[in-house]
This record gives C-alpha cells, sequence and structure tokens, in this order.
C-alpha cells in the first residue's frame, strides 16, 4: 500500500540497503495487463483485474455497501523496490468471488558478494504469510480508499471471478410463444394426418387422372387455413400496444418496457418471493433495545445506559487520566450505594464496551462546507447501527487501523480505550458470528503500557450459532424470544479472557492453519473452537430495528388483489418474520 506519508513508511521499513531492483511508472491499456504486474490505483477507480482497501462490489454480487479490504502485513511496509522479492502462491480460477485461497512469500534479500553460508541458509529466512478473500480486490469492482493502492495481477481476461461468473445470454421466450409453438405444431401434423386419411380412403387411386400425392398436396393446401400463421402477428402487435400502455401509465412513471414479453409474463405470475432486508424494509438499522442479563434497556431507560457509561469512563476528580480496561474497578455514583446497580453498571459498561471494539467498522472523516463529518464505513448495516448507539451513549470510535483502534468518551473528549488488534474474524454466512482478539493498553494515558496487558475474545453473533458457545444460562433463550417477537434483528455478545500462554498456543496453531491452501476454513475453525469458543462469558443480547419501506402496504395489497400470493425469504428467526408481517399489515 502507497500513502501519502512515505517518511513514515521508510522509517518502519523492513528493508535495509540498497533496493533489489528499480521501477517506474507507466500508463497502459487494461488488456496488455499480465499476471504478477503491480498495478497503482486510485480513489473511485474501477479495478481492470483480479489483484492480491475498502471497495464496492455492485458489479459482482449486486451489494452496495462497502466492503473492508486489507494488505498483507508482510508487504504492508514494503518499498516497491523490493517487490521483486515477493512470490505469490495462488488458488487455479474459481468463479466464487467470496472465496479465495493462497500465500505470499518474501524471500531473503540477496547480497552483493558471494557468502556461501547465507545461501545455504537462504530458504530458511523466507517469510510466509497467508492471503485469503481479504486482501483481494476482484476486477470491475470499485476502489473507496482516499489512499493509492498498489496491488499484483492474479488473474486476467476469462480467468477473472466475473469472467467465470458470466453466463451467455439465453434467449427469452415468453410462456404465450411456447404455447402457440406447440399449437402450430399440433395442427401441422393435424393437417398432414388428415389429408393421409382421406388419400387413404380413396384408397391411393388416381382421380381425374392426378396422382395419389398430388391430391393430398391440394388437401394439405385446402386445410392450411386451420394453422394460425396470422396469430403471431397480432400477437406482437397486441403486445406493442401493452408495452406503450406501461410506458405511459402516470402512476408508474419512468417505466420503460425493455422486452416485448413483459406484458404476457406479468399476467402469469402467481407467486412473487421477496427478499425482506432492503425490500420490505430500508435496510437502515437502529439500535431499539439491548439486554443485560437482569435487565432491558429501550427508548427513554437509554438514558441511564449513557449514565453508567459516563460513570465507568470519566476519570476521578484530582486523578490523572488513565485507560479503561474489563478489569478496571466500575466507579459508582456517590447516589448508588445499592450493591445490584453496582453490578448493574459494571455489566453495561462491559458490554457497551464488547460493542465498540467488537466489528469491522472504520471511521472515516471527510470535510463538507468547512465541516469535518464522521461516517462509518462497513460491510453490514447492523454493525454501523451498534457503533452509532455506543456514540449516543457517550463512547465514540475515534480510529481504527488494522494493528490498533481508540475509543473516545464523548462526555470528557479524552481517549479512554486503546487496545491492539491481534485478530479478526469477520462475519460470514456459515459462521453467523465474528469475534476480535484484542490486548488492553493500561495505566496513565500519558504513559500507557502494552506489556503484561489483558488479552480478550469478544464475539458477536446470532444466537443459532452461540448458544452452544456461551456459558449455561436461563435468561437468553427467553429475551431473545421476547426480542423477535417486537420484530427486532437479536445479536447476542460474549467475551473470554485469554492468558498469555493460552493465546501463545493459539497464535502458533492459528498461524500453521492459516498457511493450508485446502480446507483453510475448516482448520482454521477448528483451532478457534479449541481455544476460544467455549465457555464464554455472556454479556448481553442486541435488537436492531430495520424500517418498513415507504408505501410497502399498498403495493402488497395491490398484488394481493391482482390475485398473487407472497412470500416473504429472510434469514431472521421466524418470531421476527411473523411480526414484519404484523406490523406490514398495521401499517398504512
Amino acid at each position: 500500500r502507497l500513502t501519502d506519508i512515505e517518511d513514515e513508511e521508510q522509517q518502519v521499513s523492513t528493508t535495509k540497503g540498497l533496493p533489489t531492483a528499480s521501477y517506474c511508472e507507466v500508463t497502459k491499456p487494461s488488456r496488455n495487463i499480465k499476471v504478477g504486474d503491480v498495478v497503482k490505483l486510485g480513489k473511485d477507480q474501477r479495478v481492470p483485474a483480479d489483484m492480491v482497501a475498502f471497495i464496492r462490489t455492485d458489479q459482482l454480487d449486486g451489494e452496495t455497501d462497502w466492503k473492508l479490504r486489507l494488505t498483507s502485513p508482510l508487504t504492508q511496509n514494503l518499498e516497491v523496490g523490493e517487490y521483486t522479492r515477493l512470490r505469490i502462491v495462488a488458488g487455479k480460477p474459481d468463479r466464487k468471488v467470496n472465496e479465495f485461497y493462497g500465500t505470499v512469500e518474501l524471500l531473503p534479500k540477496r547480497q552483493r558478494q558471494y557468502d556461501s553460508v547465507e545461501q545455504e541458509d537462504s530458504t530458511a529466512n523466507v517469510q510466509f504469510a497467508p492471503l485469503n478473500i481479504d486482501n483481494t480486490i476482484w476486477a470491475n469492482t470499485v476502489l473507496a480508499s482516499s489512499c493509492n493502492v498498489l496491488a499484483v495481477v492474479v488473474y486476467t481476461g476469462p480467468q477473472t471471478r466475473q469472467a467465470l461468473s458470466t453466463a451467455p445470454s439465453r434467449s427469452k421466450t415468453g410462456l404465450l410463444e411456447l404455447e402457440i409453438n406447440s399449437l402450430t405444431k399440433f395442427l401441422c401434423i393435424f393437417t398432414l394426418s388428415l389429408s393421409f386419411i382421406l388419400d387413404a380412403l380413396a384408397r391411393f387411386r388416381e382421380i381425374d387422372g392426378r396422382p395419389w400425392y398430388v391430391s393430398m398436396m391440394r388437401f394439405l393446401i385446402l386445410f392450411s387455413t386451420i394453422v394460425p400463421v396470422g396469430l403471431r402477428v397480432n400477437l406482437d402487435m397486441g403486445k406493442s400496444v401493452y408495452a406503450w400502455f406501461i410506458e405511459h401509465d402516470k402512476s408508474i412513471p419512468d417505466t420503460v418496457v425493455r422486452t416485448s414479453t413483459i406484458p404476457e409474463d406479468l399476467g402469469r405470475v402467481e407467486y412473487l418471493l421477496s427478499d425482506k432486508t432492503g425490500t420490505l424494509t430500508q435496510n437502515e438499522m437502529e439500535m431499539k433495545k439491548i439486554h443485560v442479563g437482569t435487565v432491558s434497556y429501550a427508548n427513554e431507560a437509554m438514558d441511564e445506559v449513557a449514565s453508567y457509561v459516563h460513570h465507568s469512563f470519566t476519570t476521578p476528580a484530582g486523578e490523572a487520566p488513565s485507560f479503561v480496561t474489563p478489569s478496571s474497578t466500575y466507579v459508582a455514583p456517590l447516589t448508588s450505594t445499592k450493591r445490584t446497580r453496582r453490578e448493574i453498571g459494571s455489566r453495561v459498561r462491559d458490554v457497551v464496551l464488547a460493542l465498540a471494539l467488537c466489528h469491522n467498522v472504520t471511521p472515516t472523516t471527510e470535510e463538507e462546507d468547512g465541516q469535518v463529518i464522521t461516517s462509518y464505513q462497513a460491510s453490514s448495516p447492523d454493525e454501523i447501527a451498534i457503533i452509532r448507539w455506543t456514540e449516543n451513549v457517550g463512547l465514540r470510535l475515534l480510529q481504527r487501523d488494522r494493528e490498533s483502534m481508540m475509543l473516545l468518551s464523548c462526555e470528557s473528549g479524552n481517549v479512554v480505550v486503546r487496545v491492539r488488534i491481534l485478530n479478526v474474524f469477520p462475519f460470514t454466512s456459515e459462521s453467523k458470528r465474528m469475534g476480535i482478539v484484542v490486548k488492553f493498553f493500561h495505566g496513565p494515558v500519558s504513559s500507557a503500557v502494552e506489556d503484561y496487558g489483558d488479552i480478550w475474545f469478544y464475539q458477536m453473533g446470532a444466537d443459532t450459532v452461540t448458544t452452544s458457545i456461551v456459558a449455561a444460562n436461563d435468561w437468553l433463550d427467553e429475551e431473545m424470544a421476547n426480542m423477535a417477537r417486537e420484530g427486532l434483528r437479536t445479536l447476542v455478545v460474549s467475551r473470554k479472557k485469554l492468558s498469555a500462554q493460552m493465546y501463545q498456543d493459539f497464535s502458533a496453531k492459528h498461524a500453521q492453519a492459516s498457511l493450508a491452501l485446502h480446507n483453510r476454513d475448516s482448520a482454521v475453525a477448528e483451532v478457534v473452537k479449541e481455544f476460544l469458543e467455549h465457555n464464554l462469558e455472556l454479556l448481553g443480547v442486541t435488537g436492531v430495528e430495520d424500517k418498513l419501506q415507504k408505501d410497502v402496504k399498498p403495493s402488497l395489497e395491490l398484488l394481493r388483489n391482482a390475485g398473487i400470493k407472497i412470500w416473504m425469504l429472510t434469514g431472521d428467526k421466524v418470531e421476527t418474520a411473523h411480526c414484519v408481517i404484523s406490523l406490514i399489515i398495521r401499517s398504512g
């Protein structure tokens, strides 16, 4: 990655001495790009090939949310002149846009003088790092990062994911045309059979000097009016008239009919299968409810959560500002003397801190009309909704990169939490959860240290997979059902403290499993399950609301009045789906 602060990169560069090779920038057409070329990309530029960074994948999977892409730690601070020392091993071309396995190797730097001892040990100094889908940018995606990006081409031309996923277009034929074709074939066979039967009744004799086959041809010509040749012409004219009425219908302005089969196909629709998120709903999430084991907070009760957060992340008067960790003692307000409220305050602090850390959200700042505006980018709108909620209750995500994260107290304006990101396990449709391993900085802000800091594993995911991972409890199932009946999307938040030795053992096995080119996901999942995903401490449950689209009720009523049966497709719980249907029926 090449940023605008090249001086800082040179200071932390792992290369020493003279560069391995010289380089220069040239401009060439995308059709001339070859595998192994290093391509420089800028913001809002469409990627010309599959390469090893936020990107938009709307041309691949239809999703307009930004996807986070990271560079390999092995090449992050490598000078461009040292790229000749890199060797990338990638799998064979595949059409799966959400899957990639490979490795990158950094060969040792060659010496200008021959050294037999070093030549023998050169293979031992090769550094390896795994490559996965988070390190790739596919062809025809759009780069959103404000800095420049250097990427190595791994697939070009017909081997790119987009080319492999593109199937040849088929000719679209309406059902009515197919029925007319079948009817025409039947009538042709019928007239031929009828002519043959009439000739057979005449015993294939000559009639007025004409052979029997001439008589049969006369019968075929006579019966040719049975075949409706003009019907197809009349239907095409009717389709054109229908298309004109559709395009000039004032109730559906700006409608364009691109195929003549639309009128007949629309008239034959019996079932409509509709996705829920983004179709019936706006895909704009808002945090509505949180449950911390003994009490739930929603609506006006969120002010009490903000009060707990304020007391948890505010330095007492007379003391130097220091970083807050999960092991920090909760400072209860003077008015709170009950032990129960102190315990609730501590649990609220822990769950808010977990929500502020367990995500893949990156804050970005842009200047508009002289004002600096902070926005959040992530592949999941649920994560953005949760981060906005933590900001509303007093804990804001200030900065995040691939190695660290800082949280700011909205009340005092001071940085109150700083962590080192050790591992991130992103959310996938198979795992239905995401996790992160962080190491907390502790001590005064002015002289904070990372050594001997607490290491915690945080996880957030669906109840269907986390129920068996968290420790035994008596309230999770009931509360999940209650939130689902309210139409909320639910996520379970949990954590686990790791000792230094436990994390060291996990890191070694995880690094080994990450280098596998075959069955990498299952190997990594086994390591995570062995060391992390068991007996997690259950912190709480979040409820996120996805608002309905405007005019969704009258639209569905028109479809039902037309005799169309509507089915809603969703991955949420059955109770959530029932609640959404009830909201649609009651809306308007």
